[in-house]
């Protein structure tokens, strides 16, 4: 019998699955670390960049086989102690230069526009990572080469809005999978709401707000 402080065990499957994916990914933080500070010797600027992309981008999948792992489907509230202030264009920022290596891939412009000044927030960082990189790789997917997305991020009273833009295929075409559905969740459980808009001129403007903005 479980009371209700008790961890929900793990399935096997998914623990074995978490375990093969640490092994790699704790290398890989271990090597872009080592990277970024140069252990091996000197590198440019530009390397020292990549390393540190390559680290935070696998230290943000670490993060979530963690909470893959420690999930519990009888909760449905966001828990307390993983929300903390943060810098939201600081997170949303990081989240451009980790997903920028995929546009240049696809032949997509990657741009971003910030407002000047810091947006103070009360939220999981990992929740509005998260958003974000949902939100650059579906419009990546929608665009075609040579095509644009582009980032921005807005203040309305006290909601912040992560927007994405792009020159794709529109809302009827939009790839509406599980990234779109795990942004609505998110935006849901944190009392916002996430809404895909036809663009003037074609392509979609998808817009996450959420009611998390301190200090305004």
């Amino acid at each position: 019998m479980t009371t209700p402080t008790d961890t929900p065990p793990v399935p096997a499957p998914l623990a074995a699955l978490a375990h093969e994916l640490r092994t790699p990914l704790a290398a890989i933080i271990g090597y872009a670390g080592a990277m970024r500070e140069r252990t091996f010797g000197p590198l440019s600027q530009r390397y020292v960049e990549c390393a540190e992309t390559v680290e935070q981008a696998a230290r943000h999948m670490l993060e979530l086989v963690e909470r893959m792992t420690a999930f519990d489907p009888d909760r449905s509230e966001p828990e307390e102690d993983r929300a903390g202030s943060f810098d939201a264009q600081m997170a949303v920022a990081e989240v451009h230069r980790m997903l920028q290596p995929q546009a240049d891939a696809r032949g997509v412009s990657l741009a971003a526009k910030f407002p000047a000044g810091p947006f103070r927030v009360k939220a999981d960082v990992l929740a509005v990572k998260q958003i974000a990189i949902n939100l650059i790789a579906n419009a990546l997917a929608a665009t075609p080469r040579g095509g644009t997305v582009s980032l921005t991020l807005e203040r309305s009273g006290d909601d912040l809005i992560i927007a994405v833009e792009d020159t794709g295929r529109g809302p009827d075409g939009a790839i509406d999978g599980v990234g779109l559905t795990l942004v609505r969740g998110i935006c849901a459980v944190h009392g916002g709401d996430f809404a895909l808009q036809a663009r003037s001129g074609g392509g979609t403007r998808a817009m996450a707000r959420l009611p998390i903005l301190i200090g305004c």
